[in-house]
């Protein structure tokens, strides 16, 4: 199994977004160990620079990992196309949501196409030590808005494309109201999000032969069915006679095709002054059987496959896997849910966001994120606080849950010199567990790195 001392959540440095040009240097240090299909296994001495840049509308980022031992250098870190498309960390044109095209390929965080029924703050990359490079691409204009998200160009993943149209009618009560239509179609095409217990139960499987005894506890052997995939349709109406730039109710209608559906019924308000953004969502659900909203979020990647284990009546452990779709079984009930969000930016240099997602009558069902940022050039420090808690209970959860349900980063850099700014970054996040070279789900990782943000 790799055991990655330094394994990090990558956000992108949005961080350095706060002047005409700026670069900023991310780190990482420290052992890994590779296991082969043998179940041999290797240490490295790691090293990954992640160097992050900013030009007006363009910002970009580099990821250069150097792994070696006595041997010299690590073969399987430069021996496919992947390998070297993913030294590119991320290029990205102007913001989402900004009219006219938008566009990022490599690292993908804090995606949301829609209205967030499907793909909602969903992230693809866990580590600077485990790339992968997706692409979003959006284009807006008065009447229609098409976005799109490919998770992995390696290989066949996570999607999802929405288009959307106002059918801005001359003379008639539609030009007046400006509603909006929309479908989105998302799934995964990945094998590990096609498991589910041949007795479709929710409970976890095996992926080899079950041992005697675990048919009468309903731990089956997995199976494996059709690609994942979902479709959606929506609706928007401006509403009039307020003083916000833009003011939406919606309805968007989805399912999961072989599973449930769901229905959400939200406002979208958003709001420039000035310098000043402000964006928020409140949505309330009605979540059917064998359904789950938000369902590409930050934590699919961990939850597409887990591990755990089980005791069968002869006192033995055995190893199990879960995967998030088969979950899906295990939700028998109708629910009630709601989703709250808001976002505040000003010039850039300040932003926080924050979300809140629960269903009424299921517990260990919410989960929350923030995100605050401090980059102002004119201060002598720079500041970033990132963290999200899920499987929650109550508000009170968010403070006082699980250590194993947290995960938290901390960005902290103060002026030492003219243009150069110091600092350290504390992190928490997840690295990949493999058994016989195939990755099987992953576990919790903490490290702390050094920091070097240069502004120009």
């Amino acid at each position: 199994m790799p055991s990655r001392a330094n394994a990090q959540v990558v956000t992108p440095a949005s961080s350095i977004q706060n002047a005409d040009f700026a670069f900023g240097m991310d780190t990482e240090v420290g052992i890994v160990r590779f296991q082969n299909s043998n179940g041999n296994g290797e240490r490295y001495l790691s090293s990954v620079l992640a160097p992050s840049f900013m030009y007006k509308d363009w910002s970009g980022g580099l990821r250069l990992r150097f792994r070696w031992n006595g041997k010299g250098l690590r073969d399987e870190d430069y021996d496919s196309a992947s390998d070297y498309l993913s030294i590119l960390r991320f290029a990205q044109y102007q913001e989402k949501d900004d009219e006219g095209y938008f566009a990022r390929l490599g690292d993908v965080d804090d995606a949301r196409i829609g209205y967030g029924q499907f793909i909602n703050r969903y992230r693809n990359t866990l580590s600077l030590d485990e790339p992968r490079t997706g692409l979003l691409l959006d284009y807006i204009d008065k009447n229609y808005k098409i976005e799109g998200l490919w998770s992995n160009l390696a290989t066949p993943e996570v999607y999802a494309v929405r288009a959307a149209f106002s059918p801005y009618l001359e003379g008639s009560l539609l030009q007046k109201q400006g509603i909006s239509v929309g479908v989105t179609l998302a799934g995964d095409f990945s094998e590990d999000a096609r498991w589910e217990n041949k007795y479709a139960n929710g409970l976890p499987f095996f992926l080899e032969t079950a041992p005697k005894g675990a048919d009468s506890l309903g731990l089956g052997i997995g199976k494996l069915h059709a690609p994942l995939t979902m479709l959606a349709f929506d609706a928007g109406l401006p509403i009039r006679g307020t003083q916000l730039d833009h003011l939406e109710g919606y309805a968007e209608l989805s399912n999961i095709f072989g599973f449930g559906s769901g229905l959400g019924l939200g406002i979208e308000a958003r709001h420039q002054l000035k310098n000043t953004r402000i964006n928020a969502w409140f949505e309330q659900r009605i979540l059917g059987n064998e359904y789950v909203p938000s369902y590409f979020n930050s934590r699919y990647e961990v939850e597409r496959l887990t591990t755990s284990t089980v005791t069968l009546a002869n006192g033995i452990e055995y190893e199990v896997v879960n995967s998030k779709r088969n979950r899906l079984k295990s939700r028998d009930k109708l629910e009630f849910g709601s989703f709250i969000a808001m976002e505040f930016r000003f010039k850039a240099k300040y932003r926080l966001k924050w979300s809140l997602e629960n269903s009424w009558s299921r517990k260990e069902s919410g989960w929350f994120e923030i995100d605050f940022l401090v980059a102002d050039p004119d201060l002598p420090f720079q500041f970033r606080y990132v963290f999200d808690r899920i499987n929650m209970n109550s508000l009170n959860d968010i403070l006082y849950g699980p250590n194993s349900n947290g995960l938290l980063r901390l960005e902290l850099a103060y002026k030492f010199r003219e243009h150069v700014l110091l600092g350290f970054s504390y992190r928490q996040s997840f690295e990949s567990v493999e058994k016989f070279g195939r990755p099987i789900g992953h576990r919790k990782r903490t490290s702390i790195q050094p920091s070097i943000i240069l502004r120009l």
